[in-house]
Protein backbone atom coordinates (compact mmCIF):
# COMPACT_ATOMS: atom_id res chain seq x y z
CA UNK A 1 0.00 0.00 0.00
CA UNK A 2 1.42 3.41 -1.10
CA UNK A 3 2.17 5.25 1.73
CA UNK A 4 -0.81 8.06 2.97
CA UNK A 5 -0.68 11.48 3.64
CA UNK A 6 -2.90 13.84 5.67
CA UNK A 7 -4.54 16.61 3.31
CA UNK A 8 -6.74 19.67 4.65
CA UNK A 9 -8.73 21.31 2.58
CA UNK A 10 -10.58 24.79 3.87
CA UNK A 11 -13.28 25.71 1.46
CA UNK A 12 -16.06 29.15 1.86
CA UNK A 13 -19.12 29.71 -0.10
CA UNK A 14 -19.06 32.92 -2.20
CA UNK A 15 -21.90 35.16 -3.21
CA UNK A 16 -23.99 37.15 -0.78
CA UNK A 17 -26.50 35.01 0.48
CA UNK A 18 -25.68 32.00 2.25
CA UNK A 19 -25.30 28.89 -0.02
CA UNK A 20 -26.25 25.44 0.82
CA UNK A 21 -23.06 23.39 1.84
CA UNK A 22 -22.61 20.95 -1.34
CA UNK A 23 -22.62 17.20 0.67
CA UNK A 24 -22.00 15.88 -2.33
CA UNK A 25 -18.56 17.01 -2.89
CA UNK A 26 -17.39 15.13 0.80
CA UNK A 27 -18.02 11.85 -1.08
CA UNK A 28 -16.68 13.17 -4.32
CA UNK A 29 -13.38 14.05 -3.13
CA UNK A 30 -13.47 11.69 -0.19
CA UNK A 31 -13.40 14.00 2.67
CA UNK A 32 -14.59 14.35 5.89
CA UNK A 33 -15.43 16.99 8.57
CA UNK A 34 -11.82 18.30 10.41
CA UNK A 35 -14.07 18.47 13.65
CA UNK A 36 -16.72 18.29 15.66
CA UNK A 37 -17.30 22.35 15.20
CA UNK A 38 -17.04 21.86 11.43
CA UNK A 39 -19.37 19.13 10.82
CA UNK A 40 -21.51 21.23 13.38
CA UNK A 41 -21.31 24.35 10.40
CA UNK A 42 -21.96 21.88 7.39
CA UNK A 43 -25.42 20.88 9.04
CA UNK A 44 -25.77 24.29 10.01
CA UNK A 45 -25.48 25.21 6.43
CA UNK A 46 -27.77 22.41 4.89
CA UNK A 47 -30.66 23.10 7.72
CA UNK A 48 -30.64 26.96 7.40
CA UNK A 49 -30.12 27.47 3.28
CA UNK A 50 -30.96 30.99 2.21
CA UNK A 51 -30.01 33.07 5.00
CA UNK A 52 -28.33 36.23 4.43
CA UNK A 53 -26.02 35.84 7.25
CA UNK A 54 -22.92 33.96 5.77
CA UNK A 55 -21.37 30.83 8.24
CA UNK A 56 -17.87 31.31 7.01
CA UNK A 57 -15.41 28.32 6.09
CA UNK A 58 -15.08 24.89 6.31
CA UNK A 59 -11.97 22.76 7.07
CA UNK A 60 -12.48 19.09 5.76
CA UNK A 61 -9.76 16.31 5.96
CA UNK A 62 -8.82 13.16 4.21
CA UNK A 63 -6.03 10.38 3.80
CA UNK A 64 -4.03 10.17 0.10
CA UNK A 65 -1.21 9.84 -1.31
CA UNK A 66 1.29 12.51 -1.58
CA UNK A 67 0.09 13.89 -4.82
CA UNK A 68 -4.07 14.30 -4.52
CA UNK A 69 -5.57 17.79 -4.53
CA UNK A 70 -9.43 18.72 -4.72
CA UNK A 71 -11.02 19.03 -7.50
CA UNK A 72 -11.16 23.22 -7.45
CA UNK A 73 -13.52 22.88 -10.51
CA UNK A 74 -16.16 21.14 -9.28
CA UNK A 75 -16.29 22.90 -5.83
CA UNK A 76 -16.67 26.30 -8.13
CA UNK A 77 -20.16 24.77 -9.81
CA UNK A 78 -21.21 24.29 -6.37
CA UNK A 79 -20.56 28.08 -5.59
CA UNK A 80 -17.58 27.28 -3.43
CA UNK A 81 -13.73 27.87 -3.43
CA UNK A 82 -10.59 26.10 -2.61
CA UNK A 83 -9.25 28.61 -0.03
CA UNK A 84 -5.96 26.50 0.95
CA UNK A 85 -4.73 23.02 1.05
CA UNK A 86 -2.31 21.34 3.11
CA UNK A 87 -0.26 18.17 2.91
CA UNK A 88 1.01 16.47 6.27
CA UNK A 89 2.87 14.07 6.51
CA UNK A 90 3.43 12.17 9.88
CA UNK A 91 7.14 11.33 10.32
CA UNK A 92 8.06 15.26 8.90
CA UNK A 93 5.11 17.45 9.54
CA UNK A 94 3.75 19.82 7.65
CA UNK A 95 5.15 19.13 3.90
CA UNK A 96 3.05 21.60 1.26
CA UNK A 97 0.71 24.33 1.99
CA UNK A 98 -1.16 26.01 -1.19
CA UNK A 99 -3.31 29.21 -0.44
CA UNK A 100 -5.27 31.37 -2.55
CA UNK A 101 -4.76 34.77 -0.55
CA UNK A 102 -6.87 36.33 -3.14
CA UNK A 103 -9.83 34.56 -1.58
CA UNK A 104 -8.87 35.93 1.38
CA UNK A 105 -10.91 38.93 3.08
CA UNK A 106 -9.23 41.56 5.31
CA UNK A 107 -12.47 41.20 7.72
CA UNK A 108 -11.89 37.54 8.09
CA UNK A 109 -9.34 36.40 11.11
CA UNK A 110 -7.17 34.90 8.73
CA UNK A 111 -4.74 33.75 11.08
CA UNK A 112 -7.03 31.91 12.86
CA UNK A 113 -8.49 29.88 10.01
CA UNK A 114 -4.46 28.93 8.67
CA UNK A 115 -3.89 28.36 12.31
CA UNK A 116 -6.03 25.30 11.96
CA UNK A 117 -4.11 24.18 8.55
Amino acid sequence: MPKQYHHTVIVRGRGGKRISFPIDMLRYDRLTPDSELDSGKINESVSNFGRDEAIGYFVLCREADRNWTPTEGRWESFMYEVMAHTVRDYQRGVIDRRVNYRLMNVEEDTQKMLDRL
